[in-house]
């Protein structure tokens, strides 16, 4: 990070230390705290603790740096320049922010983008993504774990279009939708789906069995109130037609897909 332009093109033997100033980014919304000074020197090892998000929040960290140094007496500046979160860490910093784990590794082949993400077959990006856009942020990242190859499984069972609702949810978003604070959404081990009409509905339900699922991790949803997984309906004698007392339609159902 070199000095302004007006100062002196060589440093005399009398120069003080290097040391350096770094702050929020006033440039950029959102508050990414205000770090103390790190230490002299010429290279800076800078470690932030950002401010409580317990939510979560919708912008990278942005913080600016530079240094200075006094030459006879007069301190000189050098350029702001920009330290920003990276893409990665951008998701990673959500699960730190409302304490949901484990955090992704940075090297976990699970962390997918639109360029990297391996389509199975029928579960698009797009049906893959959080969908909550700005609120989380728009991150670039979302986590597959195994929701996109079981997905295929099931679909593949089922021989036709399964309409997907939710699949990957950051933690954030999961927060918003009011979702459980274990939610294998946010782990990507999930996906949520409504084809309609509860024959419709029950009938992917059973494709899911079919396709080895736990039939304790499929689960069907009513109008309102609490669902109950697909053995409790077997088990009492209901279907696709004949739905519990009280019961007008499975107004969606859900998909765990991992076995833990």
């Amino acid at each position: 990070m070199g000095l302004a332009r007006d100062s002196p093109c060589f440093l005399p033997s009398d120069f003080g230390p290097i040391e350096w100033d770094i702050e929020d980014d006033p440039q950029v919304s959102g508050d990414s705290g205000d770090p103390l000074d790190p230490q002299t020197g010429t290279s800076v090892t800078l470690t932030v603790t950002a401010p409580a998000a317990d939510t979560g929040r919708a912008f990278k960290l942005n913080y600016r740096i530079r240094a200075k140094v006094t030459i006879e007496g007069a301190t000189h500046y050098g350029d702001w320049e920009p330290i920003i979160q990276d893409d990665k860490d951008q998701l990673r910093q959500i699960y730190i922010d409302t304490g949901y784990s484990p955090v992704p590794s940075r090297s976990s082949a699970a962390l997918v983008t639109a360029g990297t993400y391996q389509n199975p077959g029928n579960l698009s990006f797009e049906e893959l993504s959080c969908n909550a856009g700005s609120y989380c942020g728009g991150h670039a990242y979302q986590l597959n774990n195994t929701v996109a190859t079981v997905f295929q499984s099931v679909r593949n069972q089922h021989g036709g279009p399964i309409i997907v609702n939710s699949a990957y949810r950051c933690p954030r978003w999961n927060i918003h939708e009011g979702g459980e604070t274990n939610s294998k959404h946010t782990q990507g081990n999930a996906f949520d789906f409504d084809n309609g009409e509860a024959p419709q509905n029950w009938a992917v339900a059973q494709s899911a069995m079919n396709a080895e699922v736990s039939t304790s991790k499929i689960l069907l949803y009513p109008q309102s109130g609490s669902y109950h997984d697909l053995q409790w309906f077997i088990d009492n004698g209901y279907n696709g037609t004949n739905l519990p007392p009280g019961w007008t339609t499975y107004r969606f159902g859900h998909v765990t897909t991992s076995t833990d």
